[in-house]
């Protein structure tokens, strides 16, 4: 019986642990264009600046998010929030590892016409029932 109780001790020991739904490693690229600016990650400075002055007409930011968690059919929500938590723009996808397009002339109007230079880019499960539960990705500036 004494050997017993070390057995399923050590057979239980990795059903307790209190981190392993923090084990998965989230990345995301930010492309403008075709033309990758930074990866990310969660423990990496999520700000990038984009001058006003280089926008052609068709110019875009591009994101493509992963995590080591496999999900066939999850869908999410990259959601653009300007100052004052207003909602700017929303990209869905389904499935991980695709690359989400925004309009930057959508962000440059949305800025010429407000006067606010800043945006959030946050990635949201669509599944969570807590809508706060969105990922900052990226903070941008367009200058």
């Amino acid at each position: 019986m004494k050997k017993i109780i070390p057995i399923l001790f050590l057979l239980l020991l990795p059903f307790y642990s209190k981190s392993s739904p923090l084990d998965t490693i989230s990345t995301w690229k930010v492309y403008y264009n075709n033309s990758l600016i930074k990866n990310f990650s969660e423990n990496t400075n999520n700000s990038i600046v984009i001058k006003r002055k280089q926008y052609k007409t068709g110019d875009y930011l591009a994101i493509k998010y992963s995590d080591d968690t496999p999900c066939e059919d999850c869908k999410y929500a990259f959601v653009v929030i300007g100052e004052g938590r207003l909602e700017v723009s929303r990209r869905e996808s389904k499935g991980k590892d695709k690359l989400i397009k925004i309009d930057l002339k959508e962000l440059i109007n949305f800025r010429d016409t407000t006067n606010q230079p800043s945006f959030v880019i946050y990635l949201y499960e669509l599944e969570d029932k807590n809508k706060n539960n969105g990922k900052r990705l990226v903070t941008l500036k367009i200058d």
